[in-house]
């Protein structure tokens, strides 16, 4: 029974905030996976679907390539023309730094005046729309947040789902890509899928969060902060970003 409740509950909340220490930090095996050459070969040339959607009154750009089924989102602040082109800019970035090379872009009538700036770039502007794909993250956005207790959601929070559910799309071969083996992701950024890194922890998880207090003799300062966890970050190691219940950030 005693082993059920700790299942259940977790360690001591009081004993973490009391007794944790820093531990030494596992060594980052960098195993990157290189785009086959067929695939560059056939594939080196790449068209965009693009398009902005709106979840709770937050801006989201996304893209997704027409042949290998990669998608990135992106929060923007603003319509502005600097803005749109700085987040384009990231995107073509990451395809270029895998050999791949954005000739193409869809999008709808609100890009039109960033054609020219686009032609610079040696990337063509077609008027299109990419809704589809749209409804797909808001379906499973949806779904994510009937999973979770939270009343009212903080803005971090929202960015987080919308970021969370981007990452899964590409962790697997979707239908008519151009491989069934090689996941979106593992193609654009070499990073293969390793469940102990990218399944430890559900978004919305309630944890306590390592505090490096400053030195003092004081029992009143805790080693660990509650928060609760929101999407992966970006680096090998299997960091995750988390949400203070103490100071909102």
């Amino acid at each position: 029974d005693i082993k059920i409740c700790e299942d259940i509950f977790g360690p001591n909340v009081y004993n973490l905030k009391g007794k944790t220490t820093r531990k030494v930090p596992t060594r980052v095996e960098t195993d990157y996976v290189d785009v086959p050459r067929d695939i560059l070969k056939a594939h080196k040339n790449v068209t965009l679907a693009i398009d902005i959607f709106f979840v709770q009154g937050i801006a989201f750009l996304v893209s997704i390539s027409r042949n290998i089924k990669f998608n990135t989102i992106e929060d923007i602040n603003n319509m502005e023309s600097d803005t749109l082109l700085s987040a384009l800019d990231n995107i073509f970035n990451l395809y270029s730094k895998r050999g791949f090379n954005v000739c193409n872009v869809l999008m709808d009538m609100q890009f039109a005046h960033l054609e020219d700036e686009l032609l610079t770039r040696g990337v063509t502007l077609n008027l299109a729309s990419a809704r589809e794909h749209i409804r797909t993250i808001k379906e499973r956005a949806r779904a994510l947040r009937a999973s979770l207790p939270f009343k009212k959601l903080p803005h971090r929070l929202v960015l987080g789902i919308i970021r969370h559910v981007g990452r899964w799309l590409n962790t697997f071969c979707p239908k008519n890509s151009i491989s069934n083996i090689i996941s979106p992701r593992t193609l654009l950024t070499g990073v293969k899928l390793n469940y102990n890194i990218d399944c430890a922890l559900e978004i919305g998880t309630y944890v306590q969060v390592h505090d490096e207090p400053a030195p003092t003799n004081t029992i009143e300062v805790y080693r660990t902060t509650g928060a609760f966890a929101l999407e992966r970050t970006s680096n090998l190691q299997g960091g995750y970003y988390f949400l203070s219940l103490n100071t909102g950030k």
